[in-house]
């Protein structure tokens, strides 16, 4: 047998010692792990296997060692071995004898694998491997020699994307280069395109450019009519004159809402097996188009989309974009809220991730990401800014005028259907206290005991189970488990006959009634009091551990956040959010969407990756081109249609494809 084969299978008959009983070069850190000590930067692995190959798995496939991993770890739950979660500082040699007593009478198999040999194992790969050096806790930060302070690597903290935005010169342009220049975009192209001998091409011809920028501005096809006039036109500017058009069309904002609405995963339906109807979440969708077609700056709508109820809780439309973070797939049959409020959390944080820093938050949620310089820590650090967060979907959007004339209507309807509605109370409330009451019964004890439990003394996790329980048992959601249409379905005989009679004689005064008043869909933050964050033991929604307050990316440089009051009087920590986002020191946000629009304008970004500026994303194909281009988007006002404008009337966007 090899020595890949007694590490892989775990069994003795190797002369080397025991690296957990000896505690060379190895540590357990604050979170448990066990790690390679700060003071050595040799390898353990070869330190103490000196005669083994560098490569200690040769013949032996990755998969096959996971799986005796698995059997390992089951074997270890079920005889109760257990490594110890924490160990004071300089008491690391202690510790590592403390294991290794605790695994020593582990039995070896094919099925098993020793403690020792499986820490020598995941340390090469770690070091030697080529994954970062150093085996550490999940989600700790904590590192090994080879890692900063910080917990990240000098390649982690240099990489392109966390570095400030750059203000480049542009590229002086001669001679021939020169005619083919039409905006500063092309001088740095032809740079690019000069230097890898590459020669640009021809102009596209005239009915090919008009169909090319009306199907990129508007989505549609150019009229006969406007192909026509377009074609005839030839006074100095004409090109420019359609894009002012395109850019004025209305159909410009619907053309370029529906690539937000995807990063949005904007939906009507509350998915799952139930898939209810979101009666009011069409308004987010037209709230995106008419900030497009306004040009509504692009600082503000990230603004608004993330803390619009607290930063400006009587603008309606600040209001309603709020519904960013409301497009989460949701369950209306989950029980365990605590759970699904935690289900609800991982998406809205993911979606924050992707979105506006263009980065793969999710991969943090379980343990520090594997190539990105985002811990477990900066994972809940930014789920922090929304944990007072709730769905609300019946945001009061008509101005005050209205909704006073709609309560005086209202009240005459009342007062005239005042009789039948209290025989429909009569009639209806066993059935429907029997179907709430069977709701209810079915949720974990904890959640029935804070149902019960008065308002007054309810802490804030209370309160945001309290306020997700409403959304199925406010008679005015639209996802109420116990409407008419469902308490009708219960009755039956002489009951049903007199409840159908007085449901028939109700819609006779519907003349009278107003109507219902327009709601929106969004989040709301239930007030100043947050319950608090806690990082998760691989993500788990029950394995809290270190509690954490809001923060941003750390490899940045950003401490706690800077909450401060805001208008709303509610915690103000979506609205501290706000502001880190659209910060023009901000290396990522700006960044970010001017990438996305090459992307969809030219098929393939700057950055190849649109939602993935981290390590295993692409490079710039011309970093300098796109820092100019951030600097000009943010110095004329985060104006998206000056980025539209300047992109597609540059000689670059106009040659011919041929």
């Amino acid at each position: 047998m090899n020595h890949s084969q007694v590490i892989a299978r775990g069994l003795p008959g190797t002369a080397h010692p025991n690296p957990l009983s000896e505690g060379k070069g190895m540590a357990c850190n604050a979170r448990g792990t066990i790690g390679l000590s700060r003071a050595s930067n040799a390898n353990p692995f070869q330190e103490n296997l000196g005669s083994y190959p560098r490569n200690p798995l040769s013949g032996f496939s990755l998969a096959g060692l996971r799986e005796r991993v698995g059997a390992w770890r089951v074997e270890a739950k079920r005889r109760r071995l257990r490594v110890p979660k924490r160990c004071e500082d300089g008491d690391e040699r202690s510790a590592v004898h403390g294991l290794n007593a605790r695994f020593a009478n582990c039995p070896a198999s094919p099925h098993t694998l020793r403690r020792a040999v499986l820490t020598l194992v995941m340390t090469w790969l770690a070091a030697g491997a080529g994954v970062g050096v150093g085996v550490r806790a999940e989600g700790s930060g904590e590192g090994s020699p080879g890692r900063e302070r910080a917990g990240f690597t000098t390649e982690q903290r240099e990489h392109w994307a966390f570095q400030m935005v750059k203000s480049p010169s542009v590229p002086e342009m001669g001679g021939a280069d020169r005619a083919m220049v039409r905006n500063v975009i092309d001088a740095f192209v032809l740079k690019g395109q000069a230097a890898a001998g590459v020669v640009p091409g021809p102009e596209a011809d005239a009915l090919t450019l008009i169909r090319r920028v009306t199907l990129d501005l508007t989505g549609l096809p150019p009229t006969p009519g406007e192909v026509e006039a377009f074609l005839s036109d030839a006074a100095p500017g004409a090109y420019e004159r359609v894009v002012e058009r395109l850019l004025a069309s209305p159909h410009f904002g619907e053309r370029w809402a529906r690539h937000w609405l995807d990063l949005a995963r904007y939906a009507e339906s509350e998915g799952f097996k139930a898939d209810e109807t979101r009666p009011n979440a069409w308004r987010y969708r037209d709230y995106v188009i008419r900030s497009f077609n306004d040009d509504k700056p692009y600082d503000r709508f990230v603004m608004e989309q993330v803390a619009g109820d607290e930063l400006w809780p009587n603008d309606p439309d600040a209001r309603v974009a709020t519904g960013f973070s409301r497009h989460y797939p949701d369950e209306s049959n989950a029980r365990n809220l605590m759970q699904r409020r935690q289900e609800i959390l991982n998406d809205v944080t993911d979606t924050v991730g992707y979105a506006f820093t263009g980065l793969s938050y999710a991969c943090a949620r379980c343990h520090d990401h594997k190539w990105d310089p985002i811990s477990q820590a900066d994972y809940f650090r930014l789920q922090a800014f929304f944990a007072n967060t709730t769905a609300v979907d019946a945001i009061p959007l008509a101005p005050e005028s209205q909704r006073l004339e709609h309560t005086r209507r209202l009240a005459v309807w009342e007062e005239a259907t005042r009789e039948i509605r209290e025989d429909l109370v009569r009639i209806e409330s066993p059935a429907r206290n029997a179907i709430i009451a069977d709701y209810v019964e079915k949720y974990p004890a904890e959640i029935q005991a804070m149902l019960v439990k008065p308002a007054r003394e309810r802490v804030p996790f209370e309160q945001q189970m309290m306020a997700k329980a409403e959304l199925y048992l406010n008679p005015e959601s639209h996802q109420y488990v116990a409407p008419a249409s469902a308490v009708g379905g219960r009755l039956k005989g002489e009951e049903k006959e007199k409840w159908s009679e007085l449901r028939a004689g109700l819609k006779r005064f519907s003349e009278l009634h107003p109507g219902v008043l327009p709601l929106g869909t969004g989040v709301v933050d239930l007030g100043p009091g947050c319950p608090p964050t806690h990082i998760l033991r691989r993500g788990n929604w029950d394995a809290p551990e270190d509690e954490v307050e809001p923060g941003f990316l750390s490899v940045l440089g950003h401490g706690p956040a800077e909450v401060r009051p805001v208008p709303a009087g509610t915690s103000g920590r979506r609205a501290a959010l706000a502001r880190i986002l659209v910060d023009p020191d901000n290396p990522l946000t700006a960044r970010v969407m001017v990438n996305r629009l090459w992307h969809h304008h030219f098929g393939r970004g700057l950055v190849g990756t649109p939602s993935d500026f981290g390590l295993k994303g692409d490079q710039p194909t011309h970093p300098e081109l796109l820092d100019w281009m951030t600097r000009d988007f943010v110095e004329k006002g985060w104006s998206l249609k000056h980025m539209h404008r300047r992109i597609v009337t540059s000689a670059t966007y106009r040659q011919s494809s041929q």
